[in-house]
C-alpha cells in the first residue's frame, strides 16, 4: 500500500474527487482521529470524503465513522465553515502536492486546502484565501499558515530550489485570482 501521494496521484484524485463530488451538499462533518476528517456528503447513495492530513483524499461509500464523541476544535471550525455549503470545485495548486476544495460560491465561499507533503495540513480559508483555520498552525517562516494571514503555498521555488518551470511558484496576486474562480 502506498504512503504518500506524489504529485501525479493528487492530480488524479482531485479529478476524481471533482468527478464525484461537485454540487453535492456537505451534510456534517466527523473527525475519525486527530489527523483525519470525514465530510457526509448529501447523494442519493451514501458519499462520504475522507481527508487525511499530509496522506490522501478520496471519495468512497464505506463509512469509517467512528462512534459519536466530541469534535475536536478543528472539526467544529470545518462543521462552522463547511455545513450545508455544496462542493463547487476541487483543483490541484502549482507545482507541489496541494489540492483546494471549495465550498459554496462568491463571497461566502470557503476553501479546504490540503496539503499533502510532509506532516500535511488542512487549511481553511475565506473566498479571498485569508486564513481562518489550520489544523497544524506554522508560523515564523515561507509559507506561515497562521490565522487571518493571506494563505501562501511553500512550492519547490520558494524553498530555494530551483525548477526550470517558472508557472510553478503561486503569488498572492495568483492565489487572490484563483480565489475568484
Amino acid at each position: 500500500m502506498k504512503q504518500r501521494f506524489t504529485l501525479s496521484d493528487v492530480v488524479g484524485m482531485a479529478s476524481e474527487v471533482k468527478e464525484r463530488c461537485v454540487d453535492l451538499r456537505v451534510v456534517n462533518v466527523y473527525d475519525v482521529d486527530a489527523r483525519t476528517f470525514v465530510l457526509k456528503l448529501n447523494s442519493p447513495t451514501t458519499k462520504l470524503l475522507l481527508l487525511e492530513s499530509g496522506v490522501r483524499f478520496l471519495a468512497t461509500k464505506y463509512d469509517v465513522r467512528e462512534s459519536s464523541k466530541m469534535p475536536s476544535a478543528y472539526c467544529s471550525k470545518l462543521r462552522a465553515c463547511a455545513k450545508g455549503k455544496r462542493i463547487s470545485d476541487v483543483r490541484v495548486l502549482g507545482a507541489d502536492r496541494v489540492a483546494c476544495i471549495r465550498f459554496g460560491a462568491g463571497v461566502t465561499a470557503t476553501h479546504l486546502i490540503l496539503e499533502m507533503y510532509a506532516q500535511g495540513n488542512l487549511v481553511i480559508a475565506d473566498a479571498d484565501l485569508r486564513v481562518v483555520a489550520a489544523l497544524r498552525p506554522q508560523g515564523g517562516g515561507v509559507g506561515d499558515v497562521v490565522g487571518d494571514a493571506p494563505y501562501e503555498t511553500t512550492t519547490p521555488t520558494d524553498l530555494g530550489v530551483q525548477d526550470d518551470d517558472d508557472d510553478a511558484s503561486w503569488s498572492a496576486e495568483s492565489l487572490r485570482a484563483f480565489a475568484a474562480f
